[in-house]
């Protein structure tokens, strides 16, 4: 049997597996040796490598996703996060921005206080929370931190209470739209048609020092 046919029938045998969950049945397969039955031995081992490791990313994501506690607070749109293993990470809140405290050689901005003390009030340390990455984009910024939507036990987020709040504002991380702009866009229409937090004390400046 050719090296081209043996590839396609190993990758249909792959594309059956993942498709229909189970290795399809070869009816009168050739004895032990012959090159057909040689290829089917070879699809079920591949599979089961696949299997376990596919298990194992699952489980890992998984650990991200729940069990996590929030163990700091470090401003509007940073805090520190205890994972299931655990390993204490900080997390950049996804799809939102709030006024600077803590950037090294800028003031502190309009409005960060302020959005510091919310997010002690909303995610203070103790708090249960769910770590959702968005579809498609980053996991990580240029600082280490992970980028992640955080979500509360009432199934609301951290970044649309916040921009509901008026403490910040929605913000797309390298220009891109997110998967939850519909949410966060209603609920910044609210915030400015009611002008709260920023847009009564700071003009609605985000980065007003």
């Amino acid at each position: 049997m050719g090296y081209v046919r043996r590839r396609l029938i190993v990758l249909g045998l792959l594309a059956a597996i993942l498709a229909g969950g189970g290795l399809p049945i070869v009816k009168d397969l050739p004895t032990v040796g012959h090159p057909l039955a040689v290829v089917h031995e070879k699809a079920a081992e591949a599979i089961s490598w696949i299997r376990a490791h596919l298990h194992h990313a699952n489980g890992a994501a998984g650990s991200a996703g729940s069990g996590v506690v929030v163990s700091r607070v470090v401003d509007g749109d940073t805090l520190h996060v205890r994972l299931a293993d655990g390993r204490d990470v900080t997390v950049r809140t996804f799809g939102d921005d709030t006024p600077e405290t803590h950037r090294p050689g800028r003031p502190v901005e309009c409005g960060g206080p302020q959005a510091t003390t919310h997010m002690r009030a909303i995610a203070p340390p103790g708090t249960h929370v769910r770590l959702a990455p968005e579809p498609g984009g980053d996991r990580v910024d240029q600082y280490g931190r992970l980028l992640r939507w955080v979500e509360l036990p009432d199934h609301s987020t951290v970044e649309e209470r916040q921009i509901r709040a008026g403490w910040a504002t929605i913000y797309h991380y390298r220009g891109r739209q997110t998967s939850r702009d519909a949410t966060l866009n209603r609920v910044a229409a609210a915030a400015r048609r009611t002008h709260a937090g920023v847009y009564r004390l700071c003009g609605g400046s985000f980065h007003r020092l």
